[in-house]
């Protein structure tokens, strides 16, 4: 019994060799209408034959590209003339992306020993994060304090976005605020006023941003201004008033006297 295990070892170190050659599956990530490159890093012990990438999504798989010594086989119409093969099929690049295209590839590596390896890669698609826009609502506008809600949104059904908030002073660089909403809300002095905020949404593959100025709509009102203007407009009218009615008394008795000349 113990002469066989040897043997026994020597077949399980082999299994053990070739499960580890395998690559795990990679994560990429890419953008609708860009391209992407799948490339096999893993250390080949002898020359390859031939090299057959595999298209798996909703339980079903396709043939994609078949890459021999002297030749190139296309086999997924998905795929057609949006697929490119370098260095004899260890890479291949995917270009003009569609969301159709997320899912499984794998690459098998058959070796001129008939040995096989594998390396898969796991592809998500994203949408461009659309132009984002910057909602706000005064809450609290006084000599002492600005008090305002921003809400930041961008045109899309979808919601995987993540948001990220920055403020900046004049002639200094961008702060990050404390808040992974599209939504927050700012308390500011009068001193603070010359603020630019910006809001940054971003997904894994793609990011946009807007920036608003917080001194336009922070503004103090000027009531004792406004005040002042509208007494100024009652003096004049009372003024014209008072004029009038004197210049038509002084018609009346000028008129009487010559009446009773």
């Amino acid at each position: 019994m113990l002469h066989r295990a040897p043997g026994l070892l020597s077949v399980m170190a082999a299994v053990l060799l070739l499960a580890s050659a395998d690559q795990m599956p990679v994560q990429v990530i890419g953008l609708v209408n860009r391209s992407v490159e799948l490339s096999i890093q893993l250390h080949l012990p002898l020359p390859v034959e031939e090299i057959v990438w595999k298209f798996t999504t909703d339980s079903r798989t396709v043939k994609v590209v078949e890459v021999g010594n002297m030749s190139i086989s296309m086999y997924s119409n998905q795929f057609k003339n949006r697929l490119r093969t370098l260095s004899h099929g260890r890479t291949i690049i995917l270009k003009d992306l569609t969301l159709r295209d997320a899912g499984k590839y794998c690459a098998e590596i058959i070796l001129i020993s008939k040995q096989i390896r594998r390396s898969a890669f796991i592809l998500t698609v994203y949408e461009p994060v659309p132009s984002p826009t910057i909602w706000s609502k005064l809450n609290k506008n006084t000599r002492e304090q600005c008090n305002f809600t921003l809400h930041c949104s961008v045109p899309s059904v979808t919601s995987d976005f993540f948001y990220t908030w920055k403020n900046s002073r004049r002639n200094s660089e961008y702060q990050r605020i404390d808040n992974n909403g599209s939504t927050i809300e700012i308390s500011l002095l009068p001193d603070h006023l010359d603020m630019e905020i910006m809001c940054i949404v971003q997904n894994p593959a793609d990011q946009k941003n807007v920036s608003v100025q917080l001194e336009p709509f922070c503004a103090v009102p000027n009531n004792a201004g406004t005040n002042r203007t509208h007494g100024r407009g009652c003096y004049l009218s009372l003024r014209s008033s008072l004029t009038g009615a004197f210049l038509s008394i002084s018609l009346f008795f000028i008129c009487l006297a010559h009446c009773y000349r």
